[in-house]
């Protein structure tokens, strides 16, 4: 099954579950840019095998994960994972 070009708004937002399974677009670029791809826009995809801009008009402001706090923390549990790229309230 091919990938859609459109953003997968979980992994924007640094909460996808799905991995390589998801059928969405999972940009590393676009992740940290709030800027729409102008051919994406314009067109409804893109020719740009990696285009660093978002394909996705997002409704409202995403934050990046490092300012989204970690869901292992919550209710007073510890975040284990190694490297995790969200924000902490405890040492790791």
């Amino acid at each position: 099954m091919a990938k859609s070009t459109v953003d997968c708004h979980f992994f924007l937002t640094g909460t996808c579950r799905n991995g390589d399974n998801c059928p969405f677009r999972h940009s590393e670029g676009a992740r940290n840019t709030q800027e729409i791809c102008d051919e994406f826009a314009q067109y409804g995809g893109c020719s740009q095998e990696d285009c660093g801009k978002r394909h996705a008009e997002m409704k409202k402001a995403v934050l990046p994960p490092s300012e989204v706090p970690c869901r292992n923390e919550e209710n007073g549990g510890t975040c284990t994972r190694p490297n995790c790229i969200f924000k902490h309230s405890k040492p790791q």
